[in-house]
């Protein structure tokens, strides 16, 4: 077998395992990126149901509170009653707005929750990305040292058999 042809069917291996390599490489990156797609659409969806069912608990409240306070006004129509109802409904207005503010509060510890949380996850990934990076560089070296082992085996190959053939 003459030297060419030996070089000849090298390169073609060679690019047998590149086009393996790039393959597999292109269908990983594929893979991630419709992971990352789903995630974002999955969070998506979690955040318009949670503003869904926020809103429609307030409206449920809403409408109870005003049926309660009219079927309250219906019964009471006599101005003697009605004195005593305005101290009733400053209390009520009071309880409202007592209600109001633990409910804020409540909302903003779990706001800090959240967002402790959205936090980590943001650290998590940055993590990931360096760690996908760090591996990339070494699987980068090691291809290169074994594609230099593998040429300066070639050479060295080459030149005993030249030397033993002088």
């Amino acid at each position: 077998m003459s030297l060419t042809k030996l070089l000849a069917q090298l390169n073609y291996q060679n690019q047998l395992t590149n086009s393996k390599l790039n393959s597999s490489q292109l269908k990983k990156k594929q893979m991630g990126m419709d992971h990352a797609h789903k995630m974002i659409e999955i969070w998506k969806n979690k955040t318009v149901y949670n503003c869904f069912s926020a809103w429609l608990g307030f409206a449920t409240n809403s409408v109870r509170s005003k049926k309660v306070t009219q079927k309250f006004l219906n019964r009471w129509q006599n101005k003697s009653i009605l004195r005593g109802f305005g101290v009733w409904k400053e209390g009520y207005v009071e309880q409202l707005r007592h209600e109001s503010l633990v409910k804020k509060y409540a909302h903003k510890l779990l706001n800090g929750v959240l967002n402790k949380l959205f936090l980590s996850w943001v650290g998590y990934v940055g993590l990931v990305k360096r760690h996908r990076v760090i591996v990339g560089r070494f699987r980068t070296r090691y291809l290169n040292y074994s594609k230099a082992r593998v040429v300066s085996g070639w050479r060295s190959f080459v030149e005993e058999k030249n030397n033993l053939r002088r």
